[in-house]
């Protein structure tokens, strides 16, 4: 099964829900599932295929980590529907 999660944030910034989400696409892959993570545009999964970046327009830190924020732009609702069609995601 083909699956997306999105998440506002992911590793390497640190955080419970991070974690939960990193855990959970192991866990998926683990048995045969493809997981597309769905997120904001870290540099450290640009080359990764498993992962739809969508770009940021803020970025800020706190607590000794980089985060960035999301914000929609006219026709970015297309723009990711577009990059997950091409993955025929099921779930």
């Amino acid at each position: 099964m083909n699956i997306a999660i999105f998440a506002d944030y992911y590793l390497p910034t640190i955080g419970g829900v991070q974690t939960s989400i990193h855990e959970q696409k192991m866990a998926l892959e683990s048995r045969g599932h493809t997981v597309t993570i769905v997120t904001v545009n870290y540099d450290e999964y640009r080359d990764d295929p498993t992962f739809v970046l969508i770009p940021t327009a803020i970025k800020y830190s706190f607590g000794g980590h980089t985060h960035k924020a999301f914000i929609p732009f006219p026709g970015s609702d297309e723009w990711i529907m577009r990059r997950i069609r091409k993955r025929s995601i099921d779930i």
